[in-house]
């Protein structure tokens, strides 16, 4: 702590002596004079309950103190938990966007600046419902002074990680999803850091990270035709067999399939049959 007396009256300061229980000084005090004195004080960052400070007064010299019940005061306080928490997004993408039926990567830097010791703090983030097979970790980023600690290191789905931050610690959270197949337009997701309960924090505006991607889509076609024989008698009936496939990772919507038949065919009709969720016409006559 820090010590400075200031004398009122008449009075004069000592020299305040400090030492791990307090400080000490003998002050002279003339009849109707005071001094008074103010401390600085660090709290411990990861103090709790109540702060009871408590200062006496005696005198010296063979002076009779008239009334003793006044000779010492007590405050104190209830310790509340302070700090400066903050998320962000960190991950990088090596293309623009992602890809429907892809993988998507999320990394988070969580911090905090103090001045209190964050204890219990929550990370959340609830994956919008175009990512399913969610995975994530958590752990204490090794470049801070003091290493974060993740109570829970690791999970399936949503993220609700609870951590406890020294002051100016850190930790890092990494989470991967598959992004639907048929998902359009932007991929947005909102990852959160809550404060214990009943502590503050000094700056709420960033305890949100959001991160928005254009989706694209990404494919490769397939197409087979066999008829089974390498041989076929005039007038004879062919039948041919044509396979389109999608191996992904996108849904591939209005895909177009022709195919022109020779002059030798006549009446030539076909039928389509969709499997695994994909769909296409009933079937005609003529060329496809």
């Amino acid at each position: 702590c820090n010590v400075q007396c200031t004398p009122s009256g008449g009075a004069t300061c000592g020299t305040p002596t400090r030492d791990p229980a307090g400080f000490s000084d003998q002050p002279t005090l003339p009849a109707s004079s005071s001094v008074s004195y103010q401390l600085s004080c660090q709290v411990s960052t990861d103090a709790t309950g109540i702060l009871s400070n408590t200062a006496s007064a005696m005198p010296l010299g063979g002076v009779i103190d008239e009334i003793s019940e006044n000779d010492s005061a007590t405050d104190e306080d209830e310790i509340t938990q302070t700090s400066a928490l903050s998320i962000q997004e960190t991950s990088f993408r090596t293309v623009s966007g992602v890809i429907a039926g892809g993988q998507v990567s999320y990394s988070y830097l969580v911090q905090t600046q103090g001045p209190s010791d964050a204890v219990g703090a929550t990370v959340l983030d609830t994956f919008p419902p175009v990512l399913s097979d969610c995975s994530w970790t958590c752990s204490g980023a090794l470049r801070s002074p003091v290493p974060g600690q993740c109570v829970t290191s690791s999970g399936q789905g949503n993220i609700a990680a609870t951590v406890n931050l020294p002051i100016y610690s850190e930790v890092i959270l990494n989470a991967t999803c598959t992004l639907a197949s048929n998902a359009a337009g932007q991929l947005s997701n909102t990852a959160t850091i809550e404060r214990p309960a009943g502590s503050s924090d000094l700056d709420l505006s960033d305890n949100t990270t959001t991160r928005v991607d254009p989706i694209g889509r990404s494919a490769d076609l397939a197409i087979t035709k066999s008829n089974g024989v390498e041989h076929m008698p005039q007038g004879g009936v062919v039948t041919y067999t044509i396979t389109v496939t999608n191996p992904g990772p996108s849904d591939i919507i209005d895909a177009s399939v022709t195919d022109t038949f020779a002059p030798e065919f006549e009446s030539p009709q076909w039928t389509c049959l969709a499997t695994q969720g994909s769909s296409c016409g009933v079937g005609g006559t003529g060329n496809i």
